[in-house]
């Protein structure tokens, strides 16, 4: 593949970074436009449930808590798989990072599914969203 962005980067053998996802979510945070908000909330998720997801996937022990969170909740689904190994995994700022990524996905099912009767995107929600996930990128790096 050529660089077609004028970076300089070829894009096929450029690794995809999640974080630009937060980028994006900023940009689109001023932006008046419900479709527009939404997507920001969804993308910012994304940017820190990605990172999270991989996080967890090189813990040696993530079989075992994945376990624990299908116990104590058997239509666990991978987000919720991901979000709450943090839960149970016994230090604080795990539980908070499990916390958060609830609190974001809860927001990003709302922007992505459900019609404005149910929610509305605000722009001090897609801010809350994108601090709630720079907090989880930051916590990230030191568990």
């Amino acid at each position: 593949m050529t660089d077609t962005a004028g970076t300089g980067e070829d894009a096929a053998t450029t690794p995809f970074e999640w974080d630009h996802f937060l980028q994006l979510a900023e940009e689109w945070s001023v932006d008046p436009r419900q479709a527009v908000l939404r997507s920001a909330i969804s993308r910012a998720y994304y940017a820190a449930y990605i990172p999270a997801c991989n996080k967890n996937l090189a813990k040696r022990n993530f079989n075992d808590l994945a376990r624990e969170v299908r116990r104590r909740n058997p239509k666990a689904g991978s987000h919720d798989v991901t979000w709450g190994a943090y839960g149970v995994s016994g230090q604080r700022l795990s539980r908070r990072v499990s916390e958060l990524g609830q609190r974001m996905k809860d927001r990003r099912i709302g922007a992505d599914y459900e019609d404005e009767t149910m929610f509305r995107a605000s722009h001090q929600l897609v801010r809350a969203t994108i601090n709630d996930a720079r907090e989880v990128i930051k916590s990230l790096r030191v568990l």
